[in-house]
């Protein structure tokens, strides 16, 4: 995949992350009001947590996956300004993370993204 594609699937899986963890309530119970208990106990379609929790660390371990793949893709990259550029506009760091990530000092990775901008 190309870094594009990358970032795009990162912010997919994301709404797929936060998705699961969403309240899914059948609907009878959120258009109507129930007076009795009976409604809710056979068949609520709740998910089980441990599904829940399954599916979430799929979708959180693809993600990890996925951002491991954009740093490798750092390591294709010869020169720092290329590096800065990448990891700030494409995978979405700051100039700040950027810096730590690189091991270079913020002020340097900021004046090399600078002269990169003019």
């Amino acid at each position: 995949m190309n870094p594009t594609e990358i970032k795009t699937e990162l912010e997919r899986l994301n709404k797929v992350r936060l998705d699961i963890l969403k309240y899914q309530g059948p609907e009878s119970v959120k258009s109507e009001t129930s007076y009795t208990d009976a409604d809710n106990i056979h068949g609520n379609h709740r998910r089980a947590a441990i599904d829940i929790f399954e599916e979430y660390q799929r979708v959180t371990d693809r993600m990890d996956a996925l951002r491991q793949e954009l740093k490798d893709c750092v390591d294709r990259f010869e020169s720092l300004a290329e590096k800065v550029l990448f990891l700030v506009n494409v995978y979405g760091m700051t100039q700040k993370e950027a810096a730590e990530y690189l091991g270079y000092s913020h002020d340097y990775v900021r004046h090399v993204y600078s002269d990169l901008n003019k």
